[in-house]
């Protein structure tokens, strides 16, 4: 994995409002749910508001192409004029990310 393509996620999320939650490396967290814990499986975590960085809100990523998806769909929701297109393109971001 590249420290670049890291320090770009990491601007990403600045530009969202988002931000790494804990830390920037894959990890399994105690609050992440038992049967992940059971089996080790580290993801990466992410508060997706960064002014509200409740551990109820963290949201779960696979890999860093993931995270890199995550941003792009926050900032085309954002770009987009209309709540309910926007509400959409979030929707069919979380749609289309395989379950954990």
């Amino acid at each position: 994995m590249s420290s670049k393509k890291k320090d770009r996620i990491t601007k990403g999320l600045r530009k969202i409002g988002a931000a790494w939650a804990v830390r920037s490396d894959r990890y399994c967290s105690p609050n992440d749910p038992l049967e992940d814990q059971i089996e080790g499986k580290r993801t990466y975590h992410v508060h997706p508001d960064a002014s509200f960085p409740h551990q109820d809100n963290i949201k779960r990523f696979r890999n860093l192409d993931e995270v890199q998806a995550y941003i792009k769909a926050c900032m085309a929701a954002e770009a987009e004029g209309d709540e309910v297109k926007a509400q959409q393109i979030m929707e069919d971001f979380w749609y289309n990310l395989p379950p954990l």
